[in-house]
């Protein structure tokens, strides 16, 4: 552990990882210190979770910006949005946001299914600042970020990334913070979701272009190409009504060396 982290543990900030087969993780505890696993889909798959951070904008005197440009999105707005999503609709469904259900506590998990080729999804509906260990309820500091990114890269391969693209500081750290998750996660397909929230629902395709400016002036030191995911871009509502299927024996998901992070069959 970094003396940051060692400093923060004796003070009582952050708790020490535990991994645990109760099905919650304790009333407010830190970001990525509790990781436990959920029995709900056995024998066919084991679940593994844990709290992240829910999106924010850091504050001014927390914000680290990289030495790389932040490219900007732009959050456009179609004329036409009022009739395709009406009073109603889930774009107007109650969230932590609107005042409705919800808050700032995030969990991330992980399927692994069993056989086959242990094909793997990730789901998380938020994507917080890990530069900054800021949340949408506090800022930890960047050793909580540093440790929710060890969380992420101690799980098994993950194959598909199901990850909010929308982060609620998109206006300063733009595409920074969905990324972030990727370097840690390195999964082989990515799946934005979570877009209609604070952002506007005809400006997906203005969030894809930022993500793929933001890869290219990251360049191939800083996220190199044959570790970064392929994007299946979702654009509201047409993708949104089509399934997706993937069949857990295709070869693509075949993994190597059995990961630490596995269980047996």
């Amino acid at each position: 552990m970094q003396q940051d982290a060692m400093n923060l543990f004796k003070m009582g900030v952050i708790q020490s990882s535990t991994v645990d087969c109760r099905e919650v993780t304790t009333t407010g505890s830190t970001p990525g210190a509790e990781i436990v696993k959920l029995t709900q889909l056995e024998p066919v798959a084991c679940i593994t979770a844990f709290r992240h951070l829910h999106s924010t904008t850091p504050p001014p005197d927390k914000l680290q910006l990289p030495d790389y440009p932040i490219i900007p999105v732009n959050n456009i707005t179609d004329p036409r949005d009022v009739t395709m999503y009406p009073p109603g609709t889930a774009l107007s469904y109650p969230s932590s946001g609107s005042r409705g259900p919800g808050g700032p506590v995030s969990i991330l998990y992980q399927f692994v299914m069993r056989g086959d080729r242990r094909f793997t999804f990730v789901w998380h509906n938020t994507s917080g600042a890990l530069q900054e260990g800021c949340a949408i309820d506090q800022c930890w500091g960047p050793a909580v970020g540093q440790q929710v990114v060890d969380r992420m890269k101690s799980l098994p391969p993950t194959d598909i990334e199901f990850g909010s693209l929308v982060s609620l500081g998109f206006a300063v750290t733009g595409m920074r913070d969905p990324i972030a998750y990727q370097q840690a996660l390195h999964p082989k397909v990515y799946i934005p979701v979570h877009q209609a929230v604070a952002s506007q629902p005809a400006s997906s395709l203005e969030f894809k272009v930022a993500y793929l400016k933001q890869l290219e002036v990251m360049g191939p030191v800083r996220f190199p190409p044959d570790q970064r995911p392929e994007p299946r871009w979702m654009v509201d509502p047409d993708d949104y009504v089509r399934p997706m299927v993937y069949d857990p024996k295709d070869d693509r998901w075949a993994k190597g060396k059995k990961h630490h992070g596995d269980d047996d069959d």
